[in-house]
């Protein structure tokens, strides 16, 4: 029955995912506004590379649900996606700014909060694929990606707080991205479900498809 969910779930995200990109291009093209016109394209971006890798992972796990294939195609598009979900959120909290010609600022106060974000990010991913394909360390491994994970957090509430204290408007920004941001604690439960890929199928639609939509239509 979960092998079942699961098939038809790759169908279904896949599905979705393809559905959203051409979505958020057609907002992207037809706004006139820098910061929608960047975040809806930064959304094809990172929904297109998703349905991609996911043509590929249904037919994989329609061959076998235990292929180590599965994972390295999986992580490829992580590596890829998430750093691009991040500057997404920066986007859309103003912590990456446009100017009036559209190219992107990046206030130095908070260059180096980005750049740890970033790192975190990636070594949170490092850890999880290595726990996949190392077993003997998989609960070391788990445990070190919490940690980043946990360093990105502190990280992006450091910023928070500065933002606030000096940017009076900053309080007026949206606050969805940040359940976005949250979703990402899920992923790591997730792991240590024996459904791990239909879980991790469903908040991908959720962290990419969901959110893309979201910001598409406001």
């Amino acid at each position: 029955m979960i092998e079942d969910l699961t098939s038809t779930s790759f169908s279904s995200v896949t599905a979705g995912l393809g559905g959203i990109t051409l979505f958020s291009l057609a907002k992207a093209i037809n706004t006139n506004d820098n910061k929608k016109k960047i975040s809806n394209a930064t959304a094809v971006l990172i929904n297109s590379i998703a349905f991609i890798h996911y043509l590929r992972m249904r037919n994989l796990y329609d061959k076998s649900n235990k292929s180590a294939d599965l994972v390295q195609v999986r992580y490829s598009d992580w590596f890829l996606t998430c750093p691009l979900l991040l500057f997404e959120f920066f986007i859309l909290m103003e912590w990456i700014k446009l100017d009036k010609n559209g190219k992107i600022k990046i206030d130095k106060e908070y260059s180096k909060e980005l750049i740890i974000c970033l790192i975190a990010t990636i070594l949170m991913l490092t850890c999880g694929y290595l726990s996949e394909i190392m077993p003997k360390n998989k609960w070391r491994l788990f445990n070190l990606g919490f940690i980043f994970l946990g360093v990105l957090g502190l990280s992006l509430h450091k910023i928070h707080k500065e933002k606030l204290k000096n940017d009076a408007n900053y309080s007026k920004l949206p606050k969805y991205p940040w359940y976005f941001i949250i979703i990402w604690v899920f992923y790591g439960l997730a792991y240590l479900s024996e459904s791990r890929d239909l879980f991790y199928n469903i908040l991908d639609l959720i962290a990419k498809g969901l959110f893309a939509f979201i910001i598409a239509v406001n």
